[in-house]
């Protein structure tokens, strides 16, 4: 029965240009959700598949209060998944792109941290690694209320 079911395996995406290409095409979208449900291995595999790490998602989730022209790291940050922030910083993701509101990721890190409903995933991991990456803190009041993040924003 086994040898009946055995397929050829499969070797990339260069079997099939037209779905990398759709794939590209669809890139902001899928790199969004991705990040927004945490997904690093997702991430990353689009990544290396060629998916741009400033790959916009033109629609956003009004629910989540994801604004239409996002990005991953918007998502991510907005959500508090540390790990997906620093994979698309160090894959060259714009620290200091706004989204279509005019907020950052650092703007969307902080706020998490201090007033969303994933507030108990709160770390500073996430501001720490945008502020390495040069995340210009303009718009961001201190202090926060929260005490780690603080720290970091005066330093």
């Amino acid at each position: 029965m086994r040898a009946l079911i055995r397929r050829k395996p499969y070797t990339g995406a260069g079997e099939n240009p037209e779905l990398l290409a759709q794939l590209r095409e669809r890139g902001g979208t899928l790199l969004a959700h991705f990040a927004g449900a945490n997904n690093d291995a997702g991430v990353r595999c689009l990544l290396a598949l060629g998916i741009s790490p400033e790959a916009l998602w033109p629609q956003g989730d009004g629910y989540w209060e994801i604004a239409p022209g996002s990005t991953g790291l918007h998502v991510a940050a907005w959500r508090a998944h540390h790990e997906v922030v620093k994979t698309l910083i160090a894959a060259g993701a714009a620290v200091n792109a706004g989204d279509s509101r005019g907020r950052t990721a650092l703007q969307l890190a902080v706020r998490a941290c201090i007033d969303s409903y994933w507030k108990y995933r709160r770390k500073p991991d996430s501001v720490a690694a945008l502020l390495a990456a040069g995340a210009r803190t303009n718009g961001i009041d201190c202090p926060t209320g929260y005490s780690a993040i603080d720290e970091l924003l005066m330093a």
